[in-house]
């Protein structure tokens, strides 16, 4: 009588509007341990009004220590306190009578905690729920279901599992059942098993068989995810028997892979280097850099590829683009490709621009007296860019060779000696154009205005 009293008054006192009384009221109602006690406790979680997130976890917490009377007690309030049941599952005692219990609740048992309880006390009355939400690609408790099937029977749960890891259309979903089937120990035959051991990245212990491991790769690797295609290129990288799924990844929609693969594709001795050297051509700067980088690196080996595109491509449509990065590779080879440039001096086309361009911005002894050779150049363009050159060098010493080039029948080579006399000597440049301009034409005239206002400027 007089313990019924006593949780009583500290009910009240839990009820009640001041603060500091709720948790030592809780308290004391939990230290008698009773039935009655452990009903009070969760009367005070139903009927408090304004209760607290946290004052539903205290509550639960002291009821934490009920552990023989608290499914009995639950289901006197079953009604009221189904809708917040997800705070007692912590507390519910791991066996059967709680997963009894949690059935005959009216509330949605395909959440993560109860799919969670139902696996960690094997209950296997829920086994068809939980396989249910495993296959379920929507569900959001999908991956916990897939965990608790297993502890709740292995048997059942195998061919799930080994379906999710062949067949599933989500990569995240095969992996996990991959992983799931791995740690649980549970056989399986050999493709499931090569499947299993590639999606977790096992690939060391899975390339033990060559064979195997070379065609379930191939299988698979259209459907891996992005990180799973990355790791796989990567352990490919030290296998020559992976290439060809190297080769086909430098035409991967995602930039990533393209140049992940370039850099793993160029490591390799004998492939076909124009597939690195069209990757200059890449619509992303990361993998035209990669595709730079790697034939920088060993040259040599890229030269007759390059020269090969450039030779059968440049006057048949190559894009601006392209040339542009084709440009840039070939002037960071440096003084490599000086020889193979020369010889595409001979030729009157498209490609020799080119190597002038590129022979241009070369820096080395030999350059000079090809610029001097190519500013006689049949070709205007060709001669621009020997000009630009001469002037580029700012020696005193080559205003005479530049000005003789002001009289050139070619206007756009006499603008470009034009502004080389600035950068060879600008002073010399200044009075030399003062007293060019009476006997200019109207274009050339107005060309060297804006040129002397610019050297006065600059003075």
């Amino acid at each position: 009588m007089f313990e019924s009293l006593k949780i009583n008054y500290y009910k009240s006192a839990a009820l009640g509007r001041r603060k500091n009384a709720f948790s030592n009221a809780c308290r004391r109602i939990s230290q008698t341990g009773s039935f009655e006690a452990a009903c009070a406790l969760i009367e005070i979680f139903t009927a408090k009004q304004n209760i607290s997130v946290d004052q539903k976890r205290e509550i639960v917490h002291s009821l934490s220590s009920f552990q023989d009377v608290i499914i009995s007690a639950l289901r006197k309030y079953l009604s009221v306190i189904a809708k917040d049941i997800h705070f007692f599952i912590p507390i519910l005692p791991h066996n059967t009578t709680s997963g009894d219990f949690l059935f005959i609740l009216d509330v949605p048992l395909d959440t993560d905690d109860i799919i969670s309880f139902f696996g960690d006390i094997k209950y296997s009355s829920a086994f068809p729920l939980v396989s249910k939400t495993s296959r379920n690609r929507f569900h959001p408790s999908r991956l916990n279901a897939m965990s608790a099937m297993i502890k709740i029977d292995k048997l059942k749960a195998t061919p799930v599992l080994k379906d999710i890891l062949l067949n599933d259309e989500g990569m995240f979903f095969r992996r996990a059942a991959a992983e799931i089937l791995l740690s649980s120990s549970i056989p399986m035959n050999d493709d499931e098993y090569m499947s299993a051991m590639i999606l977790t990245g096992r690939f060391e212990e899975a390339f033990e068989d060559k064979t195997l491991f070379e065609n379930t790769l191939k299988k698979l690797y259209p459907s891996l995810d992005k990180r799973a295609k990355l790791d796989a290129l990567s352990f490919s990288a030290t296998n020559k028997i992976m290439l060809p799924l190297i080769e086909s990844s430098l035409s991967s929609p995602d930039e990533e892979i393209r140049m992940f693969a370039c850099r793993m594709y160029s490591s390799f001795e004998n492939i076909d280097r124009a597939r690195i050297v069209s990757l200059l051509n890449d619509s992303d700067s990361n993998v035209r850099n990669a595709a730079s980088g790697a034939i920088l690196t060993d040259s040599g080996k890229y030269i007759p590829a390059i020269m090969s595109i450039i030779e059968t491509s440049i006057d048949s449509g190559i894009s601006l683009f392209y040339l542009t990065s084709i440009e840039n590779t070939l002037i960071g080879m440096g003084k490599t490709i000086i020889p193979h440039m020369k010889r595409l001096l001979e030729k009157n086309n498209s490609a020799a621009l080119l190597a002038a361009e590129v022979l241009s911005e070369i820096d080395d002894d030999e350059i000079f007296s090809l610029m001097t050779l190519l500013s006689e150049n049949d070709n205007p363009a060709i001669r621009q860019i020997a000009i630009e050159h001469l002037g580029n060098m700012r020696n005193p010493e080559l205003f005479e060779k530049i000005a003789a080039f002001t009289s050139d029948k070619n206007p756009q080579v006499r603008k470009t000696a034009y502004d080389s006399l600035i950068l060879s000597d600008i002073t010399k440049a200044e009075n030399f154009l003062k007293e060019l301009t009476p006997n200019l034409d109207y274009d050339d005239k107005t060309y060297l205005k804006n040129v002397l206002s610019e050297i006065s400027r600059v003075n």
